[in-house]
Order: structure tokens, then sequence, then C-alpha cells
């Protein structure tokens, strides 16, 4: 899927689930706003990232990033040498 936006360089775009809110039968739940882990799937890299790719979750510090909103939906963009770990499926 094409996102709306593109990082430049060491950075990549990623979207959390606790950004955005929840629909759980029908019913929808407003994000966590106490949610304590930076951890989202990565949704675009720029041209000079290395390490991680598209479609994967990783967790990174929790500051330093820039959140955006576009057409409602919310992204967050973070360095590369931010992201602390990736995520693996058992």
């Amino acid at each position: 899927m094409k996102h709306p936006i593109k990082p430049l360089g060491h950075h990549v775009v990623v979207q959390s689930p606790l950004l955005s809110p929840r629909i759980i039968n029908g019913i929808e739940l407003p994000a966590d706003p106490d949610a304590k882990t930076p951890a989202a799937e990565i949704v675009a890299t720029g041209e000079l990232v290395s390490k991680v790719s598209i479609g994967q979750s990783v967790v990174y510090k929790p500051y330093g990033q820039t959140e955006v909103s576009i057409d409602g939906t919310d992204y967050v963009i973070v360095a590369e040498s931010d992201i602390l770990a990736v995520m693996e499926d058992d």
C-alpha cells in the first residue's frame, strides 16, 4: 500500500495501532493515551535505511520522533538510529 508520506535519509515512518482508534464489535474505542510502549509497524523507509524494512514491527525510543496526521491517519517519523529492536514472529 502506498502511503502519503515518504521519509528522507535514515528515517522511517511507522504506524501504530495504539495511535489510531480501534473498532471492536462495531464500537470505536479511542487510542490509549496511557500506553507506554512505543511499538509500531514500519510503513515507509527513507532511501538510506539499511537495517529495517517495510512491514517489520519495531520498538523505538519514546522521545525524539515527529508525529503527523494525514487524512485522519496518524504516523510517526523515527530516525533509524532511534529504533531499539525488531519484534520477530514466534
